[in-house]
């Protein structure tokens, strides 16, 4: 099964990341690692270690940017109460002016993925 993705819609997001004051390296970095586990909802809730594995890189490093994305409009985070008492996870929902879900990567037209498959159908008799 292939496996499935997100597309980013902004085509120049550096000057659209600066416009929000953000740092069109480190919190893009975090915020298409939180786009990774994104499903057809626009929402996802990987744990920060596992972003902060993702990317090498620290929880608090995760936190931090977390905390910056959030002057995105769209961009959400919820805390979640778990049954037992006590937080849960967190629930993010990313943008949809910025990112969707997609489909098979092999659906993308332009991609590699794409234009291979598109070759060997042109090669079957």
């Amino acid at each position: 099964m292939p496996k499935r993705h997100f597309v980013i819609l902004a085509t120049d997001y550096n000057e659209m990341w600066q416009q929000y004051g953000l740092d069109p390296v480190d919190d893009w970095a975090v915020f298409t690692a939180l786009a990774r586990y994104v499903n057809a909802s626009g929402t996802c809730y990987p744990h920060e270690e596992t972003l902060a594995s993702d990317l090498g890189r620290s929880v608090r490093y995760v936190r931090y940017h977390i905390q910056r994305l959030r002057v995105l409009p769209g961009f959400v985070v919820e805390r979640q109460m778990r049954k037992q008492g006590g937080w849960g996870r967190n629930v993010y929902t990313l943008p949809t002016w910025l990112v969707r879900y997609g489909g098979a990567l092999t659906d993308v037209p332009g991609t590699d993925q794409d234009d291979d498959r598109h070759a060997r159908a042109a090669r079957e008799p």
